[in-house]
């Protein structure tokens, strides 16, 4: 039997909940977001903190500035009990929210996407340089995902997916601020 594999994204139908901007250094100035959207280990400068670009309520998962995850303890625990060799997590400040928050940088990048199934409008680029764009379906091969739980896909890098093991995870969480959407057939 194969595991189920989903895209991770904010859950639209909470209207109130808040917004989050790029992530700051220790100066107060910002780190480029996507460093931590890309699949791969983040090497920088160390982030410190966030601001809260529009106010609302606070969700145990949020995405800020290029889709980058930003996890509340409780989402880093969940997370990390099924997906430590995944991930790594950066702690940040949210002024005025009382609590530490993590910056979740997906650190595997998996060469998954299933070409014949996804709908997708070109491919640029050869081999492991090959770029997905124009996607509107995402499928991908669970069998060359295996071993992951946690990840982006080389040549498209956008989507956050998740086992369904980090799914289950994270809907243990109340208000978690989640959705998901299946991308294994």
């Amino acid at each position: 039997m194969t595991i189920g594999f989903y895209s991770a994204f904010f859950d639209p139908m909470i209207v109130d909940q808040w917004y989050l901007s790029a992530p700051l250094d220790r100066g107060g100035g910002e780190i480029h977001a996507a460093r931590f959207a890309s699949g791969r280990p983040y090497l920088g400068t160390p982030p410190c903190s966030m601001k809260i670009y529009q106010a609302g309520i606070p969700v145990e998962v949020s995405f800020g500035r290029s889709n980058v995850p930003v996890v509340s303890d409780a989402a880093r625990f969940a997370i990390e009990s099924v997906a430590t060799q995944d991930c790594e997590f950066f702690p940040i400040d949210l002024p005025g929210t009382g609590k530490r928050w993590h910056i979740l940088n997906a650190i595997s990048l998996v060469d998954c996407f299933d070409v014949d199934r996804s709908v997708f409008e070109e491919a640029t680029g050869e081999g492991d340089e090959r770029e997905y764009d124009s996607v509107w379906k995402v499928v991908i091969d669970p069998v060359r995902a295996a071993g992951h739980d946690l990840f982006r896909i080389r040549g498209y890098d956008l989507d956050l997916i998740v086992s369904e093991r980090v799914k289950v995870a994270i809907e243990s969480l109340p208000r978690h601020g989640v959705c998901f959407t299946r991308v294994t057939p």
